[in-house]
């Protein structure tokens, strides 16, 4: 059931909502970094909650600046640990 919800959220993301999160972050974003994101987001979100996270930031590491993906790494890594009782 929780898949079912976050997959229809995550598939209603949109860039805004990208960047918007960024700035609370304190990180600013390209218009190309944010695509990046969400694009991956939207395509990837199983395997990030549920597989191998690792090949999926391997694969965008070249497509961020070093500090945006390092930020992410642990944003993600953060966010993961703070909502694993709800996965």
């Amino acid at each position: 059931m929780n898949q079912y919800f976050i997959g229809n959220y995550i598939q209603k993301l949109s860039i805004e909502d990208i960047k918007a999160f960024a700035n609370s972050q304190h990180i600013e974003l390209s218009d190309y970094e944010s695509k990046v994101l969400l694009e991956t987001i939207q395509k990837h979100w199983k395997e990030l909650l549920y597989g191998d996270y690792q090949a999926i930031f391997r694969s965008v590491q070249s497509k961020l600046q070093p500090q945006t993906y390092q930020v992410a790494l642990q944003l993600y890594h953060h966010y993961r640990q703070k909502y694993q009782s709800f996965l």
